[in-house]
């Protein structure tokens, strides 16, 4: 009798063990849920990479489009305001672009879902995704924090300190005096990207870059007349190549060395490095920005459709691509800066960067995230940013208009398009 339960004992375990091995080397099952997202330039590249894991963990069926930034966010726009049976269960959106959309009624509420994990995200990233009404419509993927990016053979091989240099203003302004004297090089690209990074720096509590509470313009305040002051003496002194972005001067002037230092976003590195000026890899540093000020360059968003008829299939991927250790991996395979601040204390983080003559550059950009102050995105963000850098400081640098003039002209014609709301 003993021998048969034994027999039998066996042959239980035995097809138990059977099962349990099938079952680990049996193919997944068909995913029920399929997902669209939408994205532009690199930022879904970790998806399109990984996606087969990613389907896999996350039982999903994932239709990707990728498109350059015009296009996605072209058709973007369009579909929020026009067609919104058309958007994707997940766009990606860029920072610059995002305050035009938080109040469109086609972007879900992730309030009550990124409550319990949005203390892992800067304030400032936080903030930027929230509208006028307290709704979180978008939550931060990647950040840009800003910083300057300069010649070491125009700053230690020159025997300049770097801190001395960006210790105020008028400390930076003299060193490019002396570069322009001495050595023949424009200080900076772009004098227009120097007012950008005073004026989306050191915002004040409870209001935003160009708007206060209460619908109150701020473009006339102190902060911008110091963004248009340097500017203006940028370029009537000859220090700002002025040269635009993303054009062949542009990339010509990072190869030749015709200036001396660009304020960006800390992404730009890697496309310095991959394809605008990979042969000049050892001859760059990076620095926090003159006068100790802290502001973002750019970012992207994660945002789900309210007509999505997958939101908590949605919502998964969108927790799954800013839980820490993903967003760790995404940082090292596309090299996209990442926005859980949990990442900041890996050992990745101490590793140096041989295009930047391995400085350990990574420490630098998390100081920068950590000290963004937080800033109120109002809905017309983007139509007064047009108005001060399009227009304003357009006038003040071409001599049209004095600073006063010009802001004064600004902070009225913002104040003709708040009425038409």
């Amino acid at each position: 009798m003993k021998s048969m339960y034994f027999t039998l004992f066996t042959i239980i375990n035995l097809f138990a063990s059977s099962c349990s091995d099938d079952a680990k080397h049996s193919p997944p099952a068909t995913p029920t849920t399929t997902l669209s997202v939408g994205g532009f330039n690199n930022a879904p590249n970790y998806i399109m990479d990984n996606q087969a894991r990613i389907e896999n963990r996350l039982n999903l069926k994932l239709n990707i489009t990728d498109n350059n930034w015009s296009v996605h966010h072209t058709a973007l726009s369009a579909n929020l305001y026009e067609s919104p049976q058309f958007l994707n269960d997940i766009e990606f959106i860029d920072a610059g672009m995002l305050a035009g959309y938080l109040h469109n009624e086609n972007l879900m509420d992730l309030t009550d879902k990124f409550e319990p994990i949005k203390n892992n995200f800067p304030d400032f990233s936080v903030a930027h995704g929230i509208n006028d009404e307290s709704k979180q419509i978008a939550v931060p993927f990647e950040l840009g924090p800003g910083v300057a990016i300069y010649r070491r053979a125009y700053m230690e091989d020159i025997n300049q300190n770097l801190a001395d240099v960006m210790a105020t203003w008028e400390s930076w302004l003299e060193y490019g005096r002396m570069l322009k004297q001495d050595h023949n090089v424009y200080l900076i690209a772009n004098s227009a990207g120097v007012a950008r990074a005073i004026i989306y720096s050191d915002i004040k509590e409870n209001t935003g870059v160009y708007f206060g509470e209460n619908n109150e313009i701020l473009v006339e305040t102190d902060r911008f007349k110091t963004a248009f002051q340097i500017a203006k003496i940028l370029t009537e002194e000859e220090l700002a190549e002025n040269l635009g972005m993303w054009n062949s001067n542009w990339y010509e002037g990072f190869n030749n060395a015709s200036f001396a230092m660009e304020f960006q976003g800390a992404w730009l590195l890697q496309s310095l490095a991959d394809w605008i000026a990979e042969d000049t890899a050892g001859q760059w540093g990076v620095s926090h920005l003159p006068n100790g000020i802290h502001m973002a360059w750019g970012g992207t968003y994660l945002a789900i459709s309210n007509n999505s008829k997958e939101k908590d299939a949605a919502w998964e991927l969108v927790n799954y691509l800013i839980e820490s250790q993903n967003q760790l991996d995404i940082y090292q395979q596309i090299f996209t800066f990442p926005a859980n601040l949990l990442t900041y204390s890996d050992a990745y983080f101490d590793q140096s960067n041989p295009f930047l003559n391995h400085q350990k550059d990574r420490k630098i950009y998390a100081e920068v995230a950590l000290n963004i102050k937080p800033a109120k995105y109002h809905r017309l963000n983007n139509v007064a940013e047009t108005q001060v850098m399009n227009y304003a400081l357009t006038s003040v640098l071409n001599g049209s208009a004095t600073i006063d003039e010009a802001l004064a002209t600004a902070a009225k014609n913002i104040q003709l398009r708040l009425d038409e709301k």
